[in-house]
Parts: C-alpha cells; structure tokens; sequence
C-alpha cells in the first residue's frame, strides 16, 4: 500500500468493503499505544450500562429520545433506551438484495434516513423510513445509485448524501415517498486534490446552512453553497498529504462546532481547521497519536468523530476511543480513552453517537475475525 497506486479493496475505509479496509490495517508486534496509562471515560462521567454483540457489526448509530437506532451488516436495530442497563429491541429491519448493508442512519421529526451500498461499493441507495412508531418501521422509499452511499446528513427536507464514486447527491425528501434529484455535484479536477484521482470518492457531508462541507476519502475537504441546493457552487477546499507525501491523507466524517471543524483523517489521525472564512479554509492544528508512522502502518484508523464542549471524542478502529482535550484548540491533547477494543475482544471502534445522557460506541467486525461480531456499547452520562 505505500505510495499511491492502492488497490481498491483497501482504499475503501467504510464498512462498504470492511474486509479489506481492516485488513490493511492489521496491528503487527505489540507497542506501546497512545493510550497507555490514559484514564478511561469513566473518569469523565460515562459509566458503561449495557451491550450487545449478538447483531452483526455495527456502523453508525442515531438517537431520538430513548429510542437508539443502530444500522450496519445486518440492516437496522431499533432499541428502547429508556432503560439504559436493559436496552429492550423494538423492531428489526433486514437488509434486503443485492445484500446491501447499511452504513449510515439520521433520524429528524419521525423518518430515519439510511444509507446503503453493496460490498464492492458498485450499487447503494437512500432509504427513508416512517419510525413515528419505533416498534413498526415503514419504509416510505428508496432512491438509487449507481455506487455506494455513504453518509448522509438532512437539512431543510433535503437529504445531503456522500454518493462514494457517484459524486456527491443532494435529494428533496419534503415528500419521503418520493424522493428526487436536486443535484449531483462532482468535483471539476479531481486529479488537482489528490495525488490519486482514483481516490476521489465522496464520503460525509455535514451542512449547516448555507454551506455543506464535503469530505472525501483521497480528495480532502470541499465546501459548498447550496443556499440553492439544486446549484451547489463550490466555495473553498483543503486537502493534506502524508508526512511523506507518498499518500494521501483521507478525510472521514466531520463535525462543525463554532467556527472549527474537526475531522477524522483515517490513519492520519485528526485535523482542527479554521471555518470562519468557509472560502479560505485554515489549518489549525493536526494531531497524529501514531507518531506520523507510514500511511499503512499506522496503528489506528480514525474513522467517526463526535463533540461535546471543549471535548472531542474520536473513534479509530482497533485502538478504540480517543478523547481530544480542545480548549485550546491549537494545541489539541488526547486525555482519556476507550482504548484497545479490538484487544478486549469488542471489534473495531467505528461509530460514536453523543446525547445529553448517552454515549453509543459502535463496533464494526476486525479482520482477522477472531469470533467477533461487532455490536454495541451504552453508556450512560452523568457529568460529561
């Protein structure tokens, strides 16, 4: 993998093609982590109530009141969470052929919007179901296209869709039963962004109006007016190579608090940049808890990202949870951790859901499987 031609099972960083993409980062001989010595979220107020590991691995999560709703392998598990040390299971949605696997859910006024692709990242849609109630999910319909769909972000009855190699999707979803192409936006040069035009492939959006912000798995950060969501207008970019500069760095989800955006740069760890001016994006600090160690060789895999106050929390992968001390948001410092989950036998660290009184950790199989199967971790919040 080093250098820039990749094969394609290991570029995809999603778990489109898990498979390959854990492999790739397989742990070697046992070091010395990040987190060593580091004390853990209990030390924060978060106590573990509940898990479960018997639903397949688990992508992304979502909360609506205390109903949790969790996508991945096997399609969506909806839970009551009122009770966080017994979460009861309110209704189940499986995935249904070409065997699409769910990768992405957000739930906004009674409708769960998902995202789904195939393995091979070839065919996947949006998929809007009716929740209002829990116990009976209704799907309302389904948009397709013509490669994965990754995540996905809903504003003003639009849904914002990371289309993977379809570009970037913007759907009108004010009638969820019959969704419709507002605009599919692709970025003009690819090859300008990227020392891989291969790699261009649209992964999270995250909007808050009139902007939405695009990250892509080879490409960087892109930024968007869609105060016309039919004519997003490209605004601003930035984007980051390895320390070597034999790779690129490829950006994961992001989340915007204030005039910073934090972002989980796969195994390069996490970027902080200056979002004040969305047409001249700024760097303001770059942390890398793996000591800068080639592209492939990194210990992590820093995929989700979640903030709370002057705290980030960041997943990655086999390492578990990081948590970013970002008070001085120059000067990021990692602080406390969920550390080495893969190792205490849990799977792979991959989606992070937050609420005012919860903490959802979100399990993804490794590879090698190990009798894994992903799942979940609750846990509750007293004083975060």
């Amino acid at each position: 993998m080093p250098g820039t031609t990749l094969p394609r099972a290991a570029r995809l960083g999603l778990p489109v093609l898990l498979a390959g993409a854990l492999l790739s980062c397989r742990r070697g001989p046992a070091l010395p982590g990040p987190t060593d010595g580091l004390p853990g979220l209990e030390d924060l107020g978060y106590q573990l109530a509940s898990s479960r590991f018997e639903d397949g691995f688990v992508a992304d999560s979502a909360s609506a009141g205390t109903v949790a709703f969790l996508v991945g392998m096997r399609g969506m598990l909806v839970l009551d969470v009122s009770d966080p040390a017994k979460p009861a299971v309110l209704s189940q949605v499986a995935t249904t052929a070409p065997a699409l696997q769910f990768n992405d859910v957000e739930v906004v006024d009674g409708r769960a919007y998902v995202t789904a692709g195939d393995r091979d990242g070839a065919t996947g849609a949006l998929i809007v179901f009716d929740v209002a109630d829990p116990a009976h999910p209704a799907e309302l319909s389904r948009f397709e296209f013509g490669s994965a769909a990754i995540g996905v972000s809903v504003a003003g009855g639009v849904a914002y869709v990371g289309g993977y190699s379809n570009g970037f999707e913007i759907i009108d979803v004010k009638d969820p039963r019959a969704p419709r192409r507002l605009a599919n936006w692709r970025l003009p040069d690819p090859g300008a962004h990227t020392l891989n035009a291969g790699t261009a492939h649209v992964w999270w959006p995250a909007v808050r109006a009139p902007y939405a912000y695009v990250t892509y798995d080879g490409a960087g950060l892109h930024v968007l007016d869609v105060s016309d969501p039919a004519a997003p207008k490209l605004v601003g970019s930035f984007d980051k190579s390895t320390p070597n500069g034999l790779a690129d760095c490829f950006f994961n989800e992001i989340a915007l608090a204030g005039d910073r955006a934090y972002v989980a740069v796969d195994y390069c760890g996490m970027l902080v940049l200056d979002v004040s001016d969305p047409r001249n994006l700024r760097e303001v600090a770059h942390v890398n808890p793996w000591n800068d160690a080639p592209w492939k060789d990194s210990l992590g895999h820093a995929i989700q990202v979640e903030v709370s106050g002057q705290r980030v929390f960041l997943s990655t992968s086999k390492d578990g949870v990081y948590v970013y001390d970002v008070q001085d948001p120059a000067k990021p410092r990692l602080t406390h951790a969920r550390p080495a989950s893969h190792a205490q036998g849990k799977g792979c660290a991959w989606g992070l859901t937050r609420t005012d009184s919860l903490l959802l950790i979100d399990y993804t199989i490794c590879l090698p499987a190990d009798g894994l199967t992903g799942g979940v971790e609750v846990f509750t919040a007293r004083n975060p």
